[in-house]
């Protein structure tokens, strides 16, 4: 007579454990959803005065509103280019850097977030370059000028 209890215990039991558990059939852990807009946005492309993208760079935005708490933060892809959707009027601040020392931050004017097109990179030289090619070619030049010296010395030695 055990035996049959515990034969019904057992039966009673599976069927419950079977009814908890098929409505779960497709349950999963955390709930994702996910939209796609094809609107247009504001698209930024960083890069550097040799033509390179930005890869990667830290990206960070300031709404008009607020120009103390960022509205937005993130990086670039590889081709140097982010994306975001303006929703107040006014000045927003871009700020762009690769942690390297190159950096720039861009004031953009929205007057309408509603009738955005995307803004077409612009380049932007950089008013130190001559200065920059300058240095380089001095550098050179002292090296040159020291080995040169070097060379002169050690023959006066022999």
């Amino acid at each position: 007579m055990t035996r049959y209890r515990f034969f019904n215990k057992s039966r009673l039991l599976l069927l419950l454990l079977l009814f908890l558990f098929l409505p779960c059939q497709h349950a999963t852990a955390h709930g994702v959803a996910h939209s796609m807009s094809m609107e247009k946005a504001v698209l930024l492309q960083a890069a550097y005065s040799d033509g390179s993208p930005m890869s990667f760079a830290e990206v960070v935005i300031f709404s008009p509103s607020d120009s103390e708490v960022e509205h937005q933060n993130g990086r670039t892809d590889k081709n140097g280019r982010f994306a975001f959707f303006p929703d107040e009027q006014g000045e927003w601040s871009v700020s762009v850097t690769d942690g390297m020392g190159h950096a720039f931050t861009r004031q953009i004017r929205i007057d309408n977030p509603s009738d955005l097109s995307l803004l077409a990179p612009q380049s932007q030289n950089t008013p130190g370059t001559p200065i920059a090619i300058a240095g380089v070619v001095m550098g050179l030049l002292g090296i040159a000028s020291y080995l040169r010296a070097r060379a002169h010395a050690s023959k006066g030695e022999k």
